[in-house]
């Protein structure tokens, strides 16, 4: 819910009409993550919007868009359960960096980190791919030090002539 704050929390689940029991746990300010389709596929689009799949694989040096979570406030900042009416920067307090293969990207590569307008939570990061991308690369994000889950991978598609 986006009326949590950092800090301590008791939380129980329900699922189907069982409940468990409460747990504390410690609520962090970040806890970056990649968007994905239904269909287990990642929420990557060219900047035009047409999506990037197997099919469509990218190439190094293209520009794709990611959809994200959990990124951390925004400037302005939002009240709590308010959803953003216009695309809004990340905090300037808030480092994000990508990862291909687990290696950092340089930072010159992301373009944009914004709240998407009308969705709550839900950042898209604009990022040109370096021109060394290897074929098919695990992506994952991270904010302020904390890093995403990892085994996601973008179809990249090595050009005949390109060596690497």
């Amino acid at each position: 819910p986006g009326d949590l704050i950092p800090g301590p929390a008791i939380v129980q689940t329900v699922l189907d009409g069982l409940t468990g029991p409460f747990v504390q746990v410690n609520l962090s300010q970040f806890g970056p993550g990649i968007v994905t389709n239904s269909d287990n596929t990642l929420a990557i689009t060219l900047p035009d919007g047409t999506p990037v799949t197997a099919d469509v694989p990218l190439q190094p040096g293209a520009t794709i868009v990611v959809e994200a979570i959990g990124l951390g406030p925004s400037n302005p900042p939002l009240n709590p359960l308010e959803i953003p009416s216009s695309a809004l920067m990340l905090d300037p307090g808030t480092t994000v960096l990508v990862y291909l293969n687990g290696s950092p990207v340089d930072p010159g590569y992301v373009s944009s980190a914004t709240l998407v307008p009308g969705q709550a939570g839900v950042y898209q990061l604009t990022v040109q791919l370096p021109p060394n991308t290897p074929a098919n690369p695990t992506l994952q994000i991270s904010a302020n030090g904390i890093v995403s889950a990892p085994g996601l991978t973008i179809p990249v598609q090595i050009p005949d002539n390109q060596d690497l």
